[in-house]
């Protein structure tokens, strides 16, 4: 049992190591170095909320300013993009480790989805100082990131299960995917708010994962309302989770003993 503990504890410093690495050779040879990872989202950020508010004159939203609710949803979907599309690659990217039988591959999405969140955690922090300087008070709604968080992480984990296996047999899959995220990104409200919807076809987000963790964390961050109170929505998300996760687990196990051969 202890060397079983030891063993676990010694996989775990490894991933951990991995993941920190992998996070800081991405901006390796630039000049400001990991500060790109910072630097490239509040950008986007400073766009949008330039284009929304101060071009289109967007009004504050449930009583909450523009920049802070516009926030509050990019901080989410920045992790999920961000995440996603390298747990795509991560097959390809290790592909020296894919070859080893010893290493367990089925974990290297999440090595992805790990060096991600170091940014995720920063962005999360840098909300609470937003909110501070507009006097938004924190309620205790903002617990429920606990549950939120791991709803994003798993959902991640998922469709990078699924698209990580196919990326080494296709490899166009790129390009759709970059596709897809824009799409995505424009169709669920995270720029615009709901309210712009007629009521009664809002009903469709409730079969959108992404857009129940974006309003969750806004709910969460704002005050808004409890994750209960969101019943069949809370139902549709974890029945399509583990759909997902049923079928990420086939289409994994049936491809993984050809990820050697075309890599």
């Amino acid at each position: 049992m202890k060397a079983g503990l030891s063993n676990t504890l010694r996989a775990g410093r490894l991933f951990w190591g991995m993941a920190r690495h992998d996070f800081r050779v991405r901006f390796a040879g630039s000049y400001f170095g990991t500060l790109w990872a910072v630097i490239h989202p509040m950008a986007m950020i400073l766009i949008f909320w330039f284009v929304f508010q101060v071009g289109f004159g967007a009004q504050p939203v449930h009583g909450i300013p523009y920049v802070v609710w516009l926030t509050a949803g990019l901080i989410p979907w920045f992790f999920f993009a961000e995440a996603w599309t390298g747990g795509t690659h991560s097959l390809v990217e290790y592909g020296y480790l894919v070859k080893k039988m010893v290493f367990h591959v089925e974990w290297l999405p999440a090595l992805k989805i790990m060096s991600s969140g170091f940014m995720h955690f920063i962005f999360t922090a840098l909300i609470f100082v937003m909110l501070a300087l507009y006097g938004i008070p924190l309620r205790w709604t903002v617990l429920q990131l606990a549950y939120y968080t791991p709803c994003l992480i798993l959902f991640i984990w998922t469709l990078s299960r699924i698209t990580s296996s196919i990326q080494p047999f296709f490899r166009d899959q790129t390009q759709l995917l970059a596709i897809g995220l824009q799409f995505v990104m424009w169709l669920t409200p995270i720029l615009w708010s709901e309210s712009a919807i007629p009521e009664a076809y809002r009903w469709v987000f409730a079969f959108n994962p992404v857009y129940y963790v974006i309003s969750g964390y806004r709910d969460a961050l704002l005050g808004q309302a409890w994750f209960w109170e969101h019943g069949r929505e809370t139902l549709v998300f974890w029945g399509i989770l583990i759909a997902l996760g049923w079928g990420g687990r086939v289409i994994f196990s049936r491809l993984k003993p050809h990820f050697a051969d075309v890599l």
